[in-house]
């Protein structure tokens, strides 16, 4: 069984990351940044019953070389570590993950010596804790302005999980929203209207 962050072999992520600085991802502007996956470094838990105070001391991450992790099937958990900088002058980040078959998501933030719960979430789970919108998954990151802090974030699940974790203030989030509605409301304009004319050829 394989676990990497490319969905091709001869691209699996490399040697451990144990020992270096996990990398940081700086929100100075009012956008969307990510997928951030060459930001983060990840770690296999075949237990699939690590603690996030145990995920984070593991010396077993590695890097990761692509944007949007993906990891197969399998029984394990798989952790996701990074460092999110708050640049801007609002007192929370949002993190998203457009990707909604997950069977199990929590979402971790550094707190002194142990881990805060941010979030609970998952298709498996009925109860949804932190989760702000249903659509995909959404998280508020309580980051105050010009302050750093870990995030970890732990998916399992039946199926291959794509991780493509984005973060962002929440009017840029909502903005591209707006935009891809918009997009999408616009492709089935047009599909309706090549349905009608093909529809007219057909009768004439």
């Amino acid at each position: 069984m394989r676990y990497s962050c490319l969905p091709f072999l001869a691209l699996f992520c490399g040697l451990s990351a144990h020992g270096e600085s996990t990398p940081e991802v700086l929100i100075s502007a009012k956008g969307v940044v990510g997928p951030i996956g060459t930001s983060m470094s990840y770690l296999v838990d075949t237990t699939a019953g690590m603690t996030a105070e145990e995920a984070s001391a593991s010396s077993a991450y590695q890097p990761c070389t692509s944007a949007v992790p993906m990891f197969g099937l399998g029984k394990s958990a798989h952790w996701l570590k990074f460092n999110v900088s708050n640049g801007t002058d609002g007192s929370s980040l949002l993190l998203s993950i457009p990707y909604s078959g997950i069977d199990e998501l929590d979402v971790y933030m550094r707190d002194g010596n142990s881990y805060r719960s941010i979030a609970r979430s998952g298709l498996s789970r009925d109860q949804h804790e932190g989760e702000m919108m249903r659509r995909e998954f959404v998280f508020e990151l309580p980051i105050q302005a010009g302050s750093q802090a870990e995030v970890m974030i732990r998916m399992s699940g039946f199926k291959h999980i794509h991780a493509p974790v984005l973060i962002a203030t929440p009017g840029a989030l909502d903005h591209s929203h707006i935009g891809r509605f918009v997009a999408l409301g616009a492709y089935f304009g047009i599909m309706v209207v090549l349905a009608i004319y093909n529809l007219f050829v057909f009768l004439s």
